[in-house]
């Protein structure tokens, strides 16, 4: 079966998942980036000219975290505020908007074997 133009435009294709992070009392959701939104966070930790992981952590965080209706959880900027939280909290919640979005070295390893 092909798809026409409606079919894709139409789908809703961003799945999500909920993190339990306990140093912050309760659990936050994530979205999968639009394909626009992961161009924006690969340009913002390359900002300087030199890649800048915490700056990605942050920023993937940012994109990423909505709220239960599925609008955005933090406003553009709020990267540098959740620089300065916990870091266990945010190692938990960029590994799993990590691989809700297929970066890191678990993607790499499934995409070398296809």
């Amino acid at each position: 079966m092909f798809l026409d133009r409606a079919s894709i435009i139409g789908a809703q294709d961003l799945k999500t998942v909920d993190v339990e992070v306990p140093e912050w009392g309760g659990s936050v959701r994530l979205r999968m980036l639009t394909a626009s939104e992961r161009f924006a966070v690969n340009d913002a930790a390359n900002a300087s000219g030199e890649f800048d992981p915490a700056k990605f952590q942050t920023v993937l965080i940012e994109r990423t975290a909505v709220k239960e209706d599925g609008s955005p959880l933090f406003d553009a900027g709020d990267a540098a505020a959740l620089g300065a939280k916990c870091s266990s909290a945010i190692a938990t919640v960029f590994a799993a908007a990590a691989e809700l979005n297929g970066l890191g070295p678990k993607s790499t390893d499934t995409a070398e074997k296809n």
